[in-house]
């Protein structure tokens, strides 16, 4: 969870924009297979979403794969791959967030190898606003 944490930082980072100094993150231990069962619930306890933990290694590229069904039928679903060859490094990550939980639907995508960054956004009024970023 330490290494999710870290991509994730990584990804508020690149899109928020802005030259932040960054360092390298070291591979001490590989990452290896793990598959989560997760629950996500209100503060007042209540369960409004269940999700799905996957993580695969094929080599040294890792993919993790994020999944929250919520009650009203939303989704949220991120796949995340990074390399961890002597360093972690991102590859891609895509978050899809769609449903009525979500006042504004997205698809953001990453792509390390060319540098673009695509986020797709619809209103409420179903307005779709697609965004490119280098």
């Amino acid at each position: 969870m330490r290494t999710r944490a870290v991509l994730f930082v990584a990804l508020v980072c690149m899109l928020l924009g802005g030259d932040l100094p960054a360092g390298n993150v070291a591979v001490r231990y590989k990452e290896g297979l793990t598959h989560g069962f997760l629950t996500l619930n209100a503060l007042e306890g209540e369960r409004i979403a269940v999700g799905d933990l996957l993580e695969v290694v094929r080599g040294d590229v890792v993919t993790i794969r994020l999944t929250y069904h919520f009650k009203d039928g939303s989704v949220q679903d991120e796949q995340t791959v990074f390399s961890q060859r002597r360093n972690f490094r991102l590859i891609s990550d895509h978050l899809v967030q769609k449903g009525p939980i979500f006042p504004q639907q997205s698809d953001v995508m990453i792509e390390m190898s060319s540098g673009k960054v695509t986020v797709r956004t619809t209103d409420e009024k179903g307005k779709d606003t697609p965004r490119n970023r280098r």
